[in-house]
């Protein structure tokens, strides 16, 4: 088995995660232990796959990111894609992504996010594409500063929350962003993209009272 590079064990009955299970699984890069539902990830369950590159986490019911438990430990050089859509995670706070330094690619979607924490994703400093489709956020403000350190972003999808109040100031951090996907949320009366410089793609679906400015 040391040369297993693909591991998929979706939509199996797996209970509890813990490190001791991948012993000699030292050349892994893709794991996918989705749709195993109330799944119990156990004190850094990953941290002998040293060389993993996707870790898919789908479905599992994963309720928080539990900090005292170092999930990502041993990760910090070789994971680039993360998901974690389809659970119930309500809350983000910067805590929760340690170890994550290369990650690239985060999908959140599908969870029930109301609320990003001040510097929310600060610890993300890779990261290329962020997914947060399909949770309940109500609005983007300045003030929780929540892409601080994510000026290497290139993808931010918000569509299908609750938004409906963006400042402008928001969106300062995101200097490299050029797609941005904010279609099925609540009707705004204005945004305001003039910061977002490198833009190229805008979904905003179908809002014909929406004020652009940009």
């Amino acid at each position: 088995m040391a040369s297993l590079q693909i591991l998929t064990l979706w939509d199996n009955r797996i209970k509890n995660i813990h490190k001791e299970m991948w012993g000699g699984l030292h050349n892994l890069r893709y794991l996918n232990l989705g749709d195993n539902q109330k799944m119990v990830l156990g004190m850094g369950p990953f941290s002998k796959l040293r060389k993993l590159n996707t870790l898919m986490l789908y479905d599992i019911m994963l309720k928080s990111i539990n900090i005292s438990y170092q999930y990502w430990r041993g990760l910090q050089y070789s994971l680039r894609r993360l998901d974690l859509s389809e659970n119930k995670i309500k809350y983000i706070q910067k805590e929760m992504w340690q170890y994550l330094d290369n990650l690239r690619y985060l999908s959140l979607k599908d969870n029930k996010i109301k609320f990003l924490d001040t510097s929310a994703f600060l610890l993300l400093k890779s990261l290329d594409t962020l997914i947060l489709n399909g949770n309940k956020l109500t609005s983007i403000k300045t003030e929780f500063q929540s892409w601080t350190g994510m000026s290497s972003l290139r993808e931010l999808h918000l569509s299908a929350n609750r938004i409906e109040y963006i400042e402008k100031e928001a969106w300062y951090p995101l200097v490299n962003l050029t797609i941005l996907s904010l279609d099925d949320n609540k009707p705004l009366k204005k945004l305001d993209i003039s910061n977002l410089t490198m833009l190229t793609e805008l979904d905003i679906g179908f809002d014909k009272k929406l004020r652009i400015v940009g």
